[in-house]
């Protein structure tokens, strides 16, 4: 089992949480998210954001990033919301106008970026395995690997890397401004 878990959250208003019929609180979801920080705490934590919920205020916009500022989370996946028929909010009055939700997503997906090079900051210097997956989307001379706890890394491949099941040890080296991973094999290492 992978230290990896992906939670939706969707909002950190309760009143938000509520019309959207969702059977947790903002509390219940803190509570966990510290629980499983307290448990494991190298695995990834994703929540799912949804901004622009009808009603959405001000003061619940900033509630939502709130909590995620609060909490040991390791990356947002974020979606503006966007009336679907046959939907009961389809229906919702207090829809917000798209370039407050777009400035709202700006604003969720730059705390985003912060979690995350929090995340991967903290594995500097440390071995972990990853996996080596394909080289699409890779700078030439590097791999693609993947830890458990879902940190993507590249490392350089002098020929002795190759795409299979099993697992390389390699040494976190550094996290550049756009949020890449760069490590090191430890078979590479003298």
């Amino acid at each position: 089992m992978c230290p990896h878990f992906h939670i939706p959250l969707q909002s950190g208003d309760d009143g938000i949480l509520k019309k959207m019929h969702r059977p947790y609180s903002s509390r219940l979801f803190k509570e966990l998210v510290l629980k499983i920080n307290e448990l494991l705490p190298d695995a990834a934590i994703g929540v799912d954001i949804l901004v622009g919920f009808p009603g959405e205020s001000t003061a619940a916009f900033e509630r939502t990033c709130h909590i995620i500022e609060q909490l040991p989370v390791s990356y947002l996946h974020i979606f503006p919301f966007s009336p679907r028929k046959g939907t009961p909010a389809y229906h919702f009055p207090d829809k917000l106008p798209t370039d407050i939700v777009r400035q709202r997503c700006r604003i969720i997906r730059e705390i985003g970026n912060l979690k995350r090079s929090v995340f991967y900051q903290k594995f500097i210097g440390r071995e972990l395995e990853i996996i080596i997956e394909d080289r699409r989307g890779t700078p030439l001379g590097y791999r693609r690997g993947t830890t458990a706890n879902y940190v993507p890394v590249l490392v350089k491949d002098s020929g002795t890397l190759s795409q299979s099941q099993e697992p390389v040890n390699i040494t976190i080296e550094k996290v550049n401004n756009d949020l890449r991973v760069f490590g090191k094999s430890s078979a590479l290492q003298t």
